[in-house]
This record gives structure tokens, C-alpha cells and sequence, in this order.
């Protein structure tokens, strides 16, 4: 963070496409307010090997990040400088499965002997590991094939796949390219997605002001979606340079409210213990997540969204 004038200048990412999109109207929201916030953004670094060491204010010039559960799941392993300080947007259709109809994939039963790609080690394979045992298939009987997160679509495409599990965009655009040969199972109620903004510990001890005020744009922001929803899904789309077709099918998937609750809480932990038993992790025991959620600030914003229950 910096100065400008009489405003701090706050360093936020977005990490992923619905990040972006979310960011997208919430930084407007900060730039019309009039809170003394200026906001720079970033993007990822293109150099970044892994999709879960992409994020979390790594290079240590970040105040605050906008990520999804499994960075702040996988980080929480190694390190504790950072702590989730709202929960922004959730989601229960954020992972999907989208199969070719021409492998004769019509229920989630038919995924039996057929190969499906997914990218090892992020949340679209946590996804998978709980749709398929839902659905009564042992992991054994489908041939999963690890690919890079941007290598889904051109696989399923290219039929060296049958199906694939993953998020927007690259489910959006897989289908477009497949047409009516496009298969999208039911994937609704199977894993909910949290998105948060999580800041460095440095940052909300040296600037609690501007982490409230930062929050208070937020909840602007909330309201704003919530009463002209078409309006704001356009500013989105168009802040975050995103069509506005794929913004309209990310936008109908997210709910949008600034919380702290127990599921956080739930969600967090679910996810740790699936990253234990796949021994992506050394660690054998999950974190206690209490001590990564800071609640002052959003107490001091919206004090009734803070129900986290403390053990």
C-alpha cells in the first residue's frame, strides 16, 4: 500500500475469471465512493507454474487478493501471514462437468470406462473426488487424465477426452466449440464455492481504516448487485473485459453477499482434509481456521453477517 495525496493506494488481484468479474464492479464501487481508496489492480503472473501458487499475495507487494478456497486451503499448510476478511460471492454450480454426447454420455452412470480430464491437484479435482461416489461410480472405474487448466477444452474438443471437470471460462468455451455435440451434467448442490477477499496480516494491522472503508465500498457494492443486478452484471463484464455472454452465465451462478459465517469455516476445513488424504500435503492434521479469518473489520461494517462460531 502507498499514498496518493490524502488517499491510500491499495494493490488488489483478481485470480480467476469469476474473481474478475466480481472485482470488476466491486473496484468501480471503491473508484465513485469517495471512501479516500484508490485501487490498483493486478493479474497473475503468466510465469506461475501451479494454479494453487498463483495467489495469495506471494510476492508480497499485494494487499489484497480476491481467490476462491482451495489457495487459501493449500497455503494454509505452509505459512499464516494472510486471513480470509469477508466472504464476497458463493457458489453450488461453480464446477461442472461437460461431456460429449457422441461417447454416449447422457447420465453421470455413463462416465463408467470413459476418460475424464481434469487438473490435478485444484479444485476441479476435489469436485470430481466427491461427484463421482455421489453418483454410486468408484474413482477406479473412470480414467482420469490430468491436463493444464487451459488444456481442458482443446482436449475434450479434440476428443482425447470424453469429458471434463472444471470451471468458467473454460467450460463456456468448450461448449461453444462443441455445439450440439455438448453435454453439461447436473453438477448443482454438489460443491459449494466460497470467493474471498484475503488480506496480508501486515496490511490489517498497519490499516485498519482503510481495511474498513475497503469493506464498506464492498457492501456498496453488495447492495448496488442486488438491486439493479443487470446493471451491475454489465458494468462487471465490461470493467473485467469479459463478454458479455460468459459474464451473463458466471453471474447467474454466484450469489453475492459479504459474510463470515460457520460455513466458512466448513467449507475450509472439508477441503483440507481432502487435501490431507491425497497427501498434497506432508501435514496430517488440518489448521485450525479460526486464527485465518480476521472478523473486525466486516464486525465493524456489517456486524450482523459475522456468525462464526468460535471453538
Amino acid at each position: 500500500m502507498s499514498r496518493k495525496g490524502q488517499a491510500l493506494v491499495m494493490h488488489i488481484r483478481q485470480i480467476n475469471m469469476i474473481n474478475k468479474v466480481c472485482l470488476g464492479m466491486a473496484v468501480l464501487v471503491v473508484v465513485i465512493s469517495g471512501l479516500g481508496l484508490y485501487v490498483w489492480r493486478q493479474t497473475p503472473s503468466p510465469t506461475s507454474t501451479s494454479p494453487v501458487e498463483q495467489t495469495m499475495l506471494a510476492e508480497g507487494n499485494l494487499d489484497i487478493v480476491g481467490v476462491a478456497q482451495t489457495p487459501v486451503v493449500f497455503h494454509s499448510f505452509k505459512r499464516s501471514d494472510y486471513a480470509i476478511i469477508a466472504t464476497m460471492a458463493d457458489s453450488d454450480n461453480n464446477h461442472k462437468l461437460l461431456a460429449r454426447r457422441d461417447r454416449g454420455i447422457d447420465t453421470p452412470a455413463d462416465l463408467k470406462g470413459k476418460a475424464v480430464g481434469v487438473t490435478k491437484g485444484t479444485s476441479g479435482q476435489f469436485f470430481l473426488d466427491v461427484f463421482l461416489p455421489v453418483h454410486g461410480i468408484n474413482p477406479a472405474e473412470v480414467e482420469i487424465r490430468d491436463f493444464a487448466v487451459e488444456a481442458l477444452a482443446p482436449a475434450l474438443v479434440e476428443g482425447h477426452v470424453d469429458a471434463i471437470a472444471t470451471w468458467e471460462p473454460h467450460i463456456f468455451h468448450a461448449q461453444r466449440l462443441l455445439g450440439a455435440n455438448a453435454f453439461l451434467l447436473d453438477t448443482h448442490n454438489m460443491v459449494r464455492t466460497k470467493f474471498y477477499f484475503v488480506a496480508a496480516r501486515h496490511f490489517i494491522t498497519q490499516h485498519p481504516g482503510a481495511l474498513q472503508r475497503f469493506l464498506h465500498a464492498m457492501l456498496r457494492a453488495e447492495v448496488f448487485i442486488q438491486e439493479h443486478s443487470k446493471v451491475a452484471m454489465a458494468i462487471a463484464s465490461q470493467r473485467a473485459k469479459v463478454e458479455r455472454d460468459l459474464a451473463t452465465v458466471i453471474w447467474d451462478d454466484l450469489t453475492f453477499r459479504l459474510v463470515l459465517d460457520q460455513s466458512t469455516i466448513d467449507v475450509l476445513e472439508t477441503e483440507a482434509r481432502w487435501v490431507i488424504t491425497n497427501k498434497f500435503t506432508e501435514k496430517t492434521t488440518v489448521p485450525n481456521y479460526l486464527s485465518f479469518i480476521f472478523v473486525d473489520g466486516l464486525k465493524a461494517v456489517k456486524p450482523w453477517a459475522v456468525t462464526i462460531v468460535s471453538k
